[in-house]
């Protein structure tokens, strides 16, 4: 047997241990900030891959994965969220009147673009 005041062998340093990973609330509220950003901000999805960002997430939470390869899906199902609380919105005031305003224009580019926005007055 060993002579442990001899021995050469430390203890393993409890931050040599394996991280734990973030939080299901934490990622998941994170995960929706970045859609938010890329959201409305109109930023290109691709963020999510540049070498900076991924460095400043890293920097604000290092155990945190953005979802670079699932980041559609992620938009997709806020665009569903946000469509169904605005379906839900019309439906629970009644409403007999929206005022809708459109815009057509070319980009620079020479992209067609089509913007539609409702307004409508509730009793709040």
């Amino acid at each position: 047997m060993g002579d442990v005041k001899g021995s050469d062998e430390k203890q393993t340093k409890i931050t040599a241990s394996a991280v734990r990973p973030v939080s299901t609330t934490l990622d998941n509220a994170i995960t929706k900030l970045i859609g938010s950003l890329i959201a409305e901000n109109m930023l290109p999805i691709s963020i999510v891959e540049l070498t900076a960002f991924l460095e400043l997430i890293g920097f604000l939470e290092p155990r945190y994965k953005v979802p670079r390869r699932a980041m559609t899906a992620i938009l997709h199902t806020m665009k569903e969220d946000l469509h169904t609380q605005v379906q839900n919105d019309l439906a629970a005031n009644k409403l007999t009147k929206i005022a809708l305003i459109t815009d057509i224009w070319t980009s620079l580019t020479n992209e067609t673009y089509v913007s539609v926005t409702g307004s409508y007055i509730t009793d709040d």
